[in-house]
């Protein structure tokens, strides 16, 4: 008989776990709210952990494997598709070079480069006069919005049913053989247990700058700069514990706009300022494990800014958990 599923969120976490599970004959039923500040619509799209050596072992491991499983993904799609999304290749530029950063990439398997080397060969447009600087190679960067789009017009060809209904508590779903919880910040009020989670807000800006081309993805002081093919630049994104404050601050846009004049010129318009929160965990680990008390509830969330990232390896996790034994 047919397995049931329900999953509790409509981001990326939530429309890739669909995704994943549709593929294996489940029939899987996404519940969708909408909620205002949901972190995959304000994501850069950058399938590449930035700062990798700050996190865990294991938040690294799964970064990593996240990139191989949508790297894959995104490879299978046709031209057209990949254009819809504005799939692309692009280096990455640490212009705040150290030497934690130089020992993680030395160790590693990641193709990077760090010679003292004219940064104009990589990035022409820039203002910047040091060579002290980290270049990875061949990072895929989308458009998230464009993706989830195109994922929820796939998943609906394979016959998964979308439901706009904000779930309060898991117990509204026990006509479904399992429960998939991907309700990023908002999850924990829907397990209704004490479990380590919390929301970091993310402010970015988007600008469009027709003068200039920026080639790669430039990551300064926690701050990256990623320009889109159709010469949007993604500006992001601040980093706030302040609960699920909404408000676009202009102490926000200044910081983002000051990171991008300082490296690239002022002849740019400004398009939009978005807001996002991230879930959070104490260990900066994310929970895809099963409830203790209900094994049909199986958690999917606490990401932090590498929910999108990380889709694809999670819900592969979430597979296993469904059937062990």
């Amino acid at each position: 008989m047919t397995k049931t599923i329900a999953v509790i969120g409509s981001g990326m976490t939530g429309l890739v776990t669909a995704l994943s599970l549709s593929k294996y004959e489940y029939e899987v039923t996404i519940f969708s709210s909408n909620i205002k500040g949901e972190a995959s619509k304000a994501a850069a799209g950058i399938l590449f952990p930035l700062y990798p050596w700050k996190n865990s072992e294991n938040m690294v491991q799964l970064c990593l494997q996240g990139k191989v499983l949508f790297d894959n993904y995104l490879k299978n799609l046709n031209k057209k598709e990949q254009e819809k999304i504005s799939y692309q290749k692009k280096n990455l530029i640490l212009l705040d070079e150290n030497n934690e950063a130089l020992n993680f990439y030395q160790k590693s398997k990641i193709n990077f480069l760090s010679q003292k080397i004219d940064i104009n060969n990589f990035e022409p447009c820039i203002n910047y006069n040091q060579n002290d600087f980290i270049v990875v190679k061949d990072i895929s960067c989308i458009d998230t919005s464009n993706l989830m789009k195109y994922m929820e017009v796939e998943l609906k060809k394979a016959n998964v049913q979308f439901i706009k209904k904000k779930i309060n508590k898991t117990s509204e779903l026990k006509k479904f053989d399992h429960i998939i919880v991907c309700a990023g910040a908002w999850s924990k009020s829907i397990t209704n247990k004490n479990i380590s989670l919390y929301p970091i807000k993310g402010q970015i800006i988007k600008v469009r700058s027709e003068s200039q081309k920026v080639r790669n993805i430039i990551l300064e002081n926690g701050i990256y700069i990623m320009q889109r093919p159709d010469n949007i630049s993604i500006i992001g994104a601040t980093v706030e514990n302040v609960g699920f404050d909404l408000k676009k601050t202009e102490e926000a846009k200044k910081l983002l706009l000051d990171q991008y004049e300082r490296r690239f010129d002022k002849n740019y318009t400004f398009l939009d300022h978005l807001v996002g929160f991230r879930p959070t965990t104490i260990d900066n680990y994310p929970h895809i494990i099963k409830c203790n008390d209900n094994p049909k509830i199986i958690y999917n969330f606490g990401h932090n800014r590498y929910g999108v990232l990380t889709s694809f390896a999670s819900a592969q996790i979430v597979y296993n958990l469904i059937n062990e034994n």
